[in-house]
């Protein structure tokens, strides 16, 4: 009865199902279904160092890094490991606190112990926007740290960064990286490494060992130390104020941002500015960063997507959520001229616009130095090259993977979905085994709301998933996903202004993990939520957001500005079950290290629900996520997802079964006779053309590949798509 109850169900859901076909673009062979494999385990390695240990003893089948400089030439040569070359879609930067002296020129309010120079006579207008002071280009202190800044760039050492890390880093002077680079202006300003020229910023600065201490103070009266430099033996110093050290925040999780700290920890302690090193981990470092803005300066890094809106989404002052945490601007820089750059790029009718607009905002920003680039990922990534050895897997033992993708950008671990989650799977096998992905670092939290940090997204971005995905071989080329068709256009809003919508035709057939249909209501309520709640992880992509016009499945997303960015938005949004969500209103994002202060937080809710190729399920209780605490975290395949068309029909009549080009009764009748039994003793007839998925089991799986195409033609010239 319960194997009837659940053929029938998968009869009424067939025409729900989807598929798409093989694609091959560039160099890299891609397909659109999946998941191939049956799970993915996510291992929590701790360390980069550890985590390159456990792909060389196949613990795990591929990384969430780069490969390693030490480890490039012994994996090259090693059969048992497949290289990839690799440029990564991202930068790392020397964060710079503009509200925190004397990095920036103001000092934050109301927060206890933040703000070290609290009680200084500022001799510049106070214009407040909520506890943010804005540079002013006239103000002596506002001049001045601009010059600690410029130190702190001719004290950036990337060459000897380069050469402690030989192969696997791309120097960075501004914030184009590689793939993108066609959008960098070439006149930014540029900082060469120098002590001399550092030295010379701070002592133009008023940053000088005036009393002979062997630390820099610092003197706001400009004719007085400017005397004193030409003659530190002559006058009396001018009156001065003691420097506040200097706090560091290193990440020790990445070795090359710690290095990188340590290099300019270095370099400052030479020029006599004490140093508060403080380092730890992403979870030990982030809090004073991200929540409290408590920190002058930050070994950061962002993973990014295919344009270069950094521009406006780190820099604009809209984008610092001060006091709320986790802005995008945690730089906090406040600056009445650049918002009219960044404003100016940001509304740009069209792409040659933009790089006019953007070039004006490399040269105000990298002249202000409001952050410092510093490299980007290069070199290699690496999936071991066949399967490993499992307790109840030895039937994949030593099978050569096939299937992984190296994206564009993203290296195997991908970006959206993740192609090689979707295609891998052991050769011989059409579907089967487990796919094992290294971590770095456990996430803090799974939460496609309020989830911030690259290792949550390698987990989330399994189980959500976007309407647009970019082509692994073209990051700039849209393809559609969650919908079949996508147009750009405007709309006229009741201000009579012109302003960008996005069209797009939401596929009819697509269920949520919990088996409810995904509807155009849904993608309305994710980009509400989203915009109302300022999303940490997609506030960027909806926060212009205004309406959707619905009519059937067409949906207008609707923007209350004109950009040309508006396609790249509707692309980065993971898409939202109302059904789950719509009993939690949206609030601003929470303080982590205090339980409770999200409105809603779906890990500890059992609802990490999404419609992506993997889901949650832990005692039969699907959006429970299955973990074991900064050990592991298990997801398995999602059974409703884009599936390959099922294999030649055939009917039963006779010893030999016969295709008659129809799925039909027969075909599912003889997967029903053939349920529960696996190779190799099934019967040998029957057994493998009931195996429908060619996983060796004839189980739920082959009946619904079966239901899914009940009643349509059979396999026809390779893997033809539902929609043609």
């Amino acid at each position: 009865m319960k194997i009837k109850n659940t053929v029938v169900i998968l009869l009424l859901i067939s025409l729900l199902m989807m598929t798409t076909s093989i694609v091959v673009t560039g160099v890299e062979t891609f397909e659109k279904f999946g998941p191939r494999a049956n799970d993915i385990i996510f291992k929590v390695a701790g360390s980069l160092s550890n985590e390159a240990i456990d792909l060389e003893t196949g613990q795990i089948d591929f990384m969430d890094w780069a490969v390693p400089s030490d480890k490039i030439d012994t994996w090259l040569a090693d059969p048992d490991i497949t290289m990839g070359s690799y440029d990564e879609a991202g930068w790392y930067e020397f964060d710079l606190n503009l509200q925190m002296w004397p990095i920036g020129h103001g000092v934050m309010d109301g927060i206890e112990g933040a703000g070290p120079t609290r009680d200084m006579d500022w001799d510049f207008p106070a214009s407040w926007d909520a506890g943010s002071y804005w540079i002013n280009y006239t103000c002596q202190r506002c001049l001045d740290a601009k010059k600690f800044r410029q130190a702190i760039a001719h004290l950036t050492n990337r060459d000897a960064l380069d050469a402690q890390f030989e192969g696997v880093i791309a120097p960075m002077e501004t914030f184009i990286f590689p793939t993108i680079g066609g959008w960098e202006n070439p006149l930014a300003p540029k900082y060469a490494y120098s002590l001399a020229l550092a030295n010379a910023c701070l002592n133009e600065g008023g940053f000088m060992d005036y009393d002979d201490d062997g630390v820099r103070e610092y003197s706001k009266h400009v004719a007085e130390r400017e005397a004193w430099l030409a003659n530190p033996s002559g006058p009396d110093p001018p009156e001065v104020e003691e420097i506040p050290d200097i706090q560091l925040w290193r990440r020790t999780d990445d070795p090359i941002r710690s290095y990188a700290g340590e290099l300019l920890r270095d370099a400052l302690t030479a020029l006599e500015v004490e140093v508060d090193d403080q380092a730890g981990s992403y979870s030990t470092c982030t809090p004073h960063v991200w929540k409290y803005y408590d920190y002058h300066i930050y070994t950061g890094g962002w993973g990014w997507g295919t344009v270069p809106d950094m521009y406006y989404e780190c820099w604009h002052s809209s984008k610092d959520l001060y006091p709320a945490s986790d802005s995008d601007n945690y730089n906090r820089y406040h600056s009445q001229e650049y918002n009219a750059l960044a404003e100016a790029f940001l509304t740009s009718p069209d792409q040659a616009t933009a790089e006019t607009t953007l070039d004006a905002c490399q040269m105000w920003l990298h002249d202000d130095v409001a952050c410092i680039p510093l490299y980007t990922m290069k070199g290699y990534v690496a999936h071991r090259t066949n399967y490993g050895d499992f307790p109840g897997e030895q039937q994949y033992k030593n099978l050569p993977w096939e299937g992984f993708v190296n994206e564009q950008g993203y290296g195997y671990y991908g970006a959206w979905v993740g192609y090689t989650s979707l295609n891998a799977h052991p050769q011989g096998y059409e579907r089967g085994g487990t796919l094992r992905h290294g971590l770095i670092e456990a996430p803090d939290i799974l939460d496609p709301v309020d989830s911030e940090s690259f290792y949550e997204w390698c987990i989330l971005s399994k189980i959500y998933e976007p309407l647009l995905m970019n082509d692994p071989n073209d990051v700039t080329v849209n393809i559609p996903w969650l919908v079949s068709d996508f147009d750009e256009g405007s709309w006229v809003n009741p201000q009579n202004d012109t302003c960008s919508k996005i069209t797009v035709v939401l596929r009819d057939n697509i269920l949520f993990h919990d088996l409810e249909l995904l509807t155009p209501a849904d993608v309305n309520f994710t980009f509400c939520y989203l915009r109302d709640a300022k999303s940490v992880s997609t506030y960027w992509a909806v926060k212009d957001f205004d309406h959707c016009d619905i009519s059937g499945n067409t949906i207008d997303i609707c923007f209350n500005l004109t950009s040309w960015l508006a396609l790249d938005w509707v692309g980065g949004v993971p898409i939202l079950p109302r059904h789950i969500w719509i009993d939690y209103p949206p609030t601003l994002p929470g303080d982590p290290t205090v339980p409770g202060s999200w409105s809603f937080n779906p890990e500890l809710g059992d609802a990490l629900i999404g419609t992506g190729p993997y889901m949650c399920n832990k005692d039969d209780v699907v959006g429970r996520i299955d973990r074991t605490l900064d050990e592991y975290f298990h997801l398995e395949a999602n059974p409703t997802y884009f599936r390959k068309l099922v294999r030649p029909d055939f009917v039963t009549a006779g010893p030999t079964p016969t295709p008659d080009g129809n799925v039909d009764i027969d075909d599912f009748m003889t997967a029903v006779g053939q349920f529960g039994t696996s190779y190799p003793t099934w019967n040998p007839t029957y057994g493998p053309i009931a195996d429908v998925n060619k996983d060796r089991v004839v189980d739920i799986d082959d009946l619904m590949e079966i239901a899914v195409r009940y009643g349509g033609t059979g396999y026809n010239n390779g893997y033809p798509p539902y929609y043609t």
